[in-house]
């Protein structure tokens, strides 16, 4: 409790397709980055342990078929909020219960 986290995570993805069944249904190339930014916060309110946050990503992605010109689309993506509220926080004995949203 009292503590905040910063992390920053990374995804990146190449893929051919599309394909429905195993067969590939156009001659496209897809790839995909991500990165989120997200930063959670924990703290006691009387008796409870109470972490809220959020995650802010970025996405760029950028398509390519063959004999066809490109698109590529970049931006932050929505921003998510969450709390999360331990009801029941006993670490000693391996009993949680959460309450988040």
């Amino acid at each position: 409790p009292g503590a905040t986290t910063f992390t920053l995570q990374a995804h990146e993805r190449a893929q051919n397709g599309p394909y429905e069944r195993g067969d590939r249904q156009a001659d496209v190339d897809l790839s995909t980055s991500i990165l989120a930014l997200r930063l959670v916060h924990t703290l006691r309110i009387g008796e409870t342990t109470v972490a809220g946050g959020f995650a802010l990503p970025w996405v760029e992605t950028e398509s390519s078929s063959r004999g066809g010109a490109g698109q590529h689309a970049r931006g932050l993506s929505d921003l998510r909020l969450g709390v999360t509220a331990w009801l029941i926080n006993r670490p000693a004995s391996a009993h949680y219960l959460t309450l988040g949203g």
